[in-house]
Order: structure tokens, then C-alpha cells, then sequence
């Protein structure tokens, strides 16, 4: 396997998020607040991995055709205007899978995976190693300290630094889900319910923990740890139907990851 590199690009669009044949109840649970009988527009962000391993192509030639391929969709209704979603909801999943299988048949397998971004707190993605995956982002605003109890406050002072002084964060907790199956969920085209999600994390993880003093509930807590209650609080939640991998945003510079 040689280098990879990522490149991105930017389309303009309209979306219908909206399958008539359903009520307007079970179309806000698949779709939440996207949910709209006219259309909405978004502007896309497009990341397309690449891999230079066979060299077949340069980069300069890998984006002209990643650029090329997203022509169609860019300054158009996708619901009308691309065929592939005429009876399909034109997800960011689904945009992905559809680009992915555009760019191999251009460039073989030096297409790796097309993620696309649908606003700042959401992506979809579709890759050859795991699949469909969605992420959402979720902030909680929380007051903490690392703390050790067995240890002097000076003792504390003196390992954790600053951290050890009561004081808080906006934690962006941004949770992946991969589906166990592989396949989108229909008719709705999408990884999971969009309030489904909503729902859980509200009911589970937000609900519990934001503007609430960690310790009382984590204990020491660092970023590491923090994360991983997250992770065991959310995971028993999608049962065997998704694989759950979480990330945790404490500061620009600090992140931290879990997955089983």
C-alpha cells in the first residue's frame, strides 16, 4: 500500500428529505429536522481518499476527475436532476456510496473513500474497508477537574497542572455509526433514523451529563476516561445492529478516540 492522500471539493444543492408514501410522523423520525415535502439546500463538502500505491494517475489528474465526477450534482435539485435519486433520498451516505462507485469506474482502486459533510455536525461516508458510516456531533458543556483523592491537593497541583483547578469544557462528542449488516436502511436511504440518534444520545449521554460536574459521575477524569464512559454509556444502546466508534473534542488541541 503506498501514500494516501485526501482531496476536497465543494458542491452547491437542493435535497428533499421526504418520502411521500409515509406520514408526515415517520418521515421527522427518519429524518429529523431535515425533513421537508419541498426541499432544503445545503452546501456539501466533498473528501475523497486516494491512494498512489499503482501511481496510475497524478494528482493533478485525481482532481480533475474527482472534480468531474461531482459536476452533476453541483448547482442542482438532486431528488429531480440525478437519476440515481429520483426514488432514492439523496443522504450524505448515499452521495458517498454513489461518488465512490462514480470514481472507481474512472480510476480503479485508487479510490479509497468518499466522505461527505452536510453542514459542520454531520458526514457520511462510504469506504471499501468498512462500508456506509455516519457521524453526528454533539456538544456538552461540562465543569471538571483532575483530581485524585488519594493524593494531597498539592499532589494533584503537581501532576495535573492547571487541570487540577476546578474549570470546564464544550466537549464535541461525535458519534460514529457503521451498520453490523453493511446496508442502508430502507426505504429511508440512511445509516439510522436521524431522530432515532437524536434520541438516544439526548436520552443517554446528554441528558446525564451536560452542565453537570463530571467527577460525580467519571471519577479522575481525563480525556481518555471521559471517553470511554461515553462510549459504555451509548454503545449497549445499538444493541448488534451498529458497530459504535466515538470521538471526544475536549480542546482545538486535545481528542481522543474509542471503538471496540
Amino acid at each position: 500500500m503506498g501514500a494516501s492522500y485526501i482531496i476536497h471539493s465543494n458542491v452547491s444543492c437542493g435535497q428533499r428529505y421526504n418520502r411521500p408514501e409515509y406520514s408526515e410522523s415517520e418521515n421527522r423520525l427518519a429524518y429529523g429536522d431535515l425533513y421537508s415535502p419541498e426541499g432544503l439546500g445545503h452546501n456539501l463538502r466533498f473528501e475523497v481518499q486516494l491512494t498512489d500505491s499503482e501511481r496510475m494517475k497524478t494528482p493533478q489528474e485525481l482532481q480533475k476527475l474527482v472534480v468531474e465526477s461531482l459536476k452533476e450534482l453541483d448547482h442542482s435539485f438532486l431528488n429531480e436532476d440525478v437519476f440515481e435519486f429520483k426514488e432514492k433520498t439523496p443522504s450524505p451516505e448515499a452521495l458517498a456510496a454513489y461518488i465512490l462507485q462514480k470514481l472507481t469506474t474512472l480510476i480503479g482502486d485508487q479510490c479509497q473513500r468518499v466522505r461527505v459533510y452536510e453542514g459542520s455536525a454531520l458526514w457520511g461516508e462510504c469506504s471499501y474497508v468498512d462500508g456506509y458510516r455516519l457521524a453526528k456531533q454533539y456538544i456538552l458543556n461540562c465543569i471538571h477537574r483532575h483530581h485524585n483523592p488519594e493524593l494531597s491537593d498539592q499532589e494533584n497541583a503537581d501532576l495535573y497542572g492547571q487541570c487540577s483547578r476546578l474549570h470546564g469544557h464544550e466537549y464535541k462528542v461525535e458519534v460514529q455509526l457503521t451498520p453490523v449488516d453493511g446496508d442502508l436502511l430502507q426505504p429511508w436511504n440512511v445509516v439510522i433514523k436521524r431522530q432515532e440518534l437524536d434520541d438516544i444520545v439526548f436520552q443517554n449521554l446528554i441528558s446525564k451529563f451536560d452542565k453537570k460536574y463530571l467527577n460525580d459521575w467519571v471519577g479522575n477524569t481525563s480525556g481518555e476516561i471521559i471517553c470511554r464512559k461515553f462510549f459504555d454509556v451509548l454503545q449497549p444502546k445499538f444493541k448488534d445492529l451498529y458497530k459504535l466508534q466515538l470521538r471526544l473534542c475536549e480542546t482545538r488541541k486535545n481528542s481522543f478516540f474509542y471503538s471496540e
